[in-house]
């Protein structure tokens, strides 16, 4: 995460690279569903299908390798 805390209900579009921030960020989660609440569109890429996924309105599933 590069962002302030501060920030994370603000945004109107929310990018996650490769992060399970519903697992190991549950702070920073909380801020990003208040978001998504607010109407921001959230875009997950990753090779996981993790929770966060569910919540996005883009999943872009990331290939390995």
């Amino acid at each position: 995460m590069s962002n302030p805390l501060k920030d994370m209900e603000k945004p109107d579009v929310i990018f996650c690279i490769g992060t399970n921030m519903t697992e190991c960020h549950p702070v920073a989660a909380t801020r990003l569903k208040k978001a998504l609440a607010r109407g921001a569109k959230m875009i997950v890429a990753d090779p996981r299908r993790i929770r966060l996924a569910e919540l996005a309105d883009l999943y872009l599933p990331i290939r390995v390798g």
